[in-house]
């Protein structure tokens, strides 16, 4: 995401810097927003969020017409501060920014709320990008029940049946550990147990040979209970 926060002034608010400071402050100790004034429709598509600040209703048709320019742009979270708060006004504003999640907040001294505001949306923006790179990559890996194979990121991996069931099991039961009884009831339901406790961990051994060069793929050892999957 942009480390870019776009300002428009259409009437300077008092303190200015000091909001912008403690915003910076209170989104992240170790991570700093840059702060640019946007002059021209053009770095809109450079920011990861928008701040105007307008002191006066008057204000209004400027704010419009700006928030009318976000419209085919790439989505963005808009915070208007105002020391005029009007209700009509913000329902106004949400109409004409199609593509925008729009804040009206009311100014003050310590922008608190407007603090808060910006910080939750990044963090929000930040937990999304997170959750779509970590769908991705699980996007590259998948079983084929068919084939007896488990494909990562186009690479096939023939597994024998028995070993097939067994990551199947495992994969059902992602990051939870599974019973090593539980395990040799589904593969060999006629066995007793006990007695095939062998059989299964030279099976979870073959298997864990085949997957050796996979580093996203851990069958892990929990012992005296069972075998757990992960997937990173």
């Amino acid at each position: 995401m942009s480390d870019r926060l776009g300002i428009i002034e259409i009437n300077s608010a008092e303190d200015q810097e000091s909001i912008f400071n403690g915003i910076n402050n209170g989104i992240n100790e170790n991570y700093k927003y840059e702060f640019i004034n946007i002059e021209n429709e053009e770095q809109l598509e450079e920011i990861a969020g928008l701040m105007i600040f307008a002191n006066k209703i008057v204000d209004y048709i400027e704010v419009c017409q700006w928030l009318l320019s976000l419209r085919n742009r790439k989505p963005l979270f808009v915070w208007i501060v105002c020391k005029d708060y009007d209700d009509n006004m913000k329902e106004l504003y949400c109409k004409l920014a199609t593509n925008a999640m729009i804040e009206v907040i009311q100014y003050d001294k310590n922008n608190q709320h407007l603090m808060s505001k910006v910080k939750q949306a990044i963090d929000f923006q930040n937990s999304l990008l997170s959750y779509k790179e970590q769908k991705e990559r699980k996007a590259t890996f998948y079983l084929d029940s068919q084939s007896l194979k488990i494909v990562v990121e186009d690479k096939d991996i023939y597994l024998t049946r028995s070993e097939f069931k067994l990551f199947t099991i495992l994969y059902d039961n992602l990051d939870n550990p599974v019973s090593y009884e539980k395990i040799i009831e589904i593969i060999w339901p006629t066995i007793d147990s006990e007695s095939y406790k062998y059989r299964l961990a030279n099976l979870v051994f073959h298997l864990r040979k085949k997957l050796g060069r996979q580093p996203n793929i851990d069958i892990q050892i929990i012992r005296t209970k069972g075998y757990l999957l992960k997937i990173k």
